[in-house]
């Protein structure tokens, strides 16, 4: 309600991702629209990109509200953008759709701004002045997604720079916040209250790097920060009042995701991520906790999807609120209830449909996890094969993506599913699946 549309933190350049991996054409052709808007106008005279953007053609920073953040950008928001908008060139190419040579150069405009701000202050701050470039206010891990960002254009655009810059970045990120048990500035809106989005980017951070260098250091760091992540994530499930409208539609809490202590309520997933990172964890650590976690991150975000066969009180179909009160912090009269507003958490469930599988299998391990919402049974184990039956329990017939893992310790890099193999059951009914060890 504050402008039409932001680069990063809740949407914008990351909602478009999904949209290019899962949607229909005409919904592609928009997307690519949407980069021909962006570039070059969505950069800023600093060359980091522009905070927000309204009617099509006004670009702004900061909150409107408050007349002396006009210029205030921050910074987390570049490191999502250049984050995602880099995956979504790699889809491209898999797609077969040109990466116009604009858009690659404005985006790596912005790495190149990010690196420019690293070496001249050893910090990234929490918001830059857009038309200089400056700190504007210090500190915090507003900018813990941009070491995953720059070693992944590292890659892309063949710059081992961005890759040094990203392992500093990373280790002055753990000295300063990991270590310590502490992560903020990853909320707009939340001054420095410690926060989830930012203790999540620093998995994603982690284990990136994991995956560009080799170095199990990383690994290590990742599973800290994993570990201190989990502690925001709702561990039980609550006993709302029977005359609330949760308690109505029977949900289900464990695997909420506090979004920071300003903000009293837990939410529907990441702000605004997949969870994919924990996956990757698991695959390089062998530790089952970060599947578990994953589960009931991914379980819980789709109670919240108003749909026309399992509508969801008063919310107009297809609009995912971000509240999930379980306090009084807004009144008492707000535990359990729906709040009809359109959110980032409907960004967070369409990332989680095309990066996390739907049903994970790893057979030599008996390792069998739905992140969908099936069932699975095991109807036959021996030394050769693994035999299972998933039960589609819901209303709606679903078409999942299958992720048989057979070398877990590989790489997983970036749009792991595409391509990927899809099952598909009925609504009530089960099918059986055979995996060789």
């Amino acid at each position: 309600y504050l402008q039409d549309w932001q680069i990063g933190w809740t949407g914008g350049m990351i909602s478009t991702y999904p949209l290019l991996f899962a949607g229909n054409e005409q919904t592609r052709k928009n997307v690519l629209r949407n980069f021909d808007w962006l570039f070059p106008n969505g950069i800023s005279p600093s060359g980091f990109y522009w905070d927000a953007g309204q009617k099509g053609n006004e670009w702004i920073g900061g909150d409107i509200r408050n007349f002396h953040t006009k210029n205030w950008h921050l910074i987390r928001k570049s490191g999502d953008a250049v984050w995602y908008i880099i995956k979504q060139f790699m889809l491209m190419e898999k797609q077969g759709t040109t990466v116009k040579p604009s858009w690659k150069e404005g985006n790596q405009k912005v790495c190149d701004a990010l690196m420019k701000l690293w070496n001249r202050n050893h910090q990234l701050g929490q918001f830059i002045d857009s038309q200089t470039g400056e700190i504007i206010v210090g500190g915090s891990s507003s900018g813990a997604i941009v070491p995953a960002a720059l070693a992944l254009a590292a890659q892309y655009y063949q710059q081992p720079n961005y890759l040094t810059a990203a392992k500093e970045i990373a280790d002055y990120f753990n000295e300063n916040f990991t270590k310590k048990g502490i992560s903020c500035g990853g909320p707009g809106d939340a001054l420095q209250a410690f926060d989830s989005e930012s203790a999540y980017a620093l998995v994603e951070s982690y284990i990136t790097l994991y995956e560009h260098t080799k170095d199990t250091k990383w690994l290590t760091i990742a599973e800290d920060a994993a570990k201190q992540f989990a502690t925001w994530v709702v561990s039980y499930n609550y006993r709302y009042n029977d005359t609330t409208a949760f308690a109505k539609a029977h949900i289900h809490t464990v695997g909420g995701v506090y979004a920071n202590v300003q903000n009293k309520h837990s939410a529907p997933g990441m702000c605004t991520a997949s969870g994919i990172g924990l996956l990757k964890l698991y695959r390089y650590t062998n530790n089952i906790f970060y599947l578990d976690l994953l589960q009931d991150i991914a379980h819980n975000i789709t109670q919240y999807l108003p749909h026309p066969k399992k509508p969801l009180g008063n919310a107009p179909i297809g609009w995912v609120s971000e509240r999930v009160n379980m306090t009084d912090w807004e009144g008492p009269q707000t535990i359990g209830y729906i709040l009809p507003i359109s959110t980032w958490a409907e960004t967070s469930l369409m990332l989680t449909a095309i990066e996390v599988p739907g049903l994970y299998v790893q057979a030599a391990k008996n390792i069998v996890i739905p992140f969908d919402n099936v069932t699975v049974q095991t109807l036959g184990n021996n030394a050769t094969e693994l035999t299972i039956k998933v039960t589609n329990p819901t209303p709606v017939d679903a078409n999942i993506n299958l992720m048989e893992d057979r070398n877990s310790g590989s790489i997983l890099g970036e749009n792991a599913l595409f391509n990927c193999k899809k099952i598909s059951v009925k609504a009530g009914e089960s099918i059986e699946l055979i995996f060789k060890k």
